[in-house]
């Protein structure tokens, strides 16, 4: 479990102004929730290098879509905190944990809940070989099965508006009662 104390806490004033820059897709509220992706990875790693192509094409191709995440597990400030935080994801799915686990991919849902940020993770893949040729229809699938398709271009076809137009990097730690929230 991560408790406040224990993380890291410089960004939490531009995870505020970005959410704040976000503009609602139309008839919804700034704080509706959005789709946003987690991806971990550790640089040393080759599959991670590997997939850190693919995940620079998805967001630049869903960077109206939704928000990205990259979270480096070997960083020597927040690397310790971040892999702690991705078992707890892990949990939160039911994904079995490994030995080798050094790269996933988290899709969920963000939400402000009383001025807190919160990530919902919905679905996960795991390791290069898994995410390298999977991660464009997953993402795709996610938005549509979860109800996003006014985010995404790509699946709402020509016309309509565009929802999130910025990408930002959040950090997050849990609370109490289990739940993923902005540090």
């Amino acid at each position: 479990m991560f408790r406040a104390e224990n993380i890291v806490k410089p960004f939490l004033a531009a995870v505020l102004l970005a959410l704040a820059a976000f503009p609602a897709a139309a008839g919804e509220s700034a704080d509706a929730p959005r789709p946003h992706m987690m991806y971990f990875y550790n640089p040393s790693c080759r599959l991670c290098t590997e997939t850190n192509v693919v995940i620079g094409e998805a967001e630049e191709k869903y960077k109206n879509a939704m928000t990205f995440q990259r979270l480096d597990i070997a960083d020597t400030e927040t690397g310790t905190d971040d892999v702690l935080y991705m078992f707890d994801l892990m949990d939160e799915l039911s994904l079995p944990e490994t030995d080798n686990t050094t790269l996933i991919v988290f899709l969920g849902i963000l939400e402000t809940i009383d001025g807190e940020v919160y990530f919902t993770p919905k679905r996960a893949l795991v390791d290069g070989d898994n995410i390298i040729p999977k991660l464009d229809a997953e993402i795709a699938d996610f938005l549509a099965e979860e109800g996003f398709v006014a985010y995404a271009p790509a699946l709402r076809g020509k016309g309509g508006s565009p929802a999130l137009s910025a990408q930002a990097s959040f950090f997050f730690e849990q609370d109490s009662a289990g739940l993923a929230r902005s540090a």
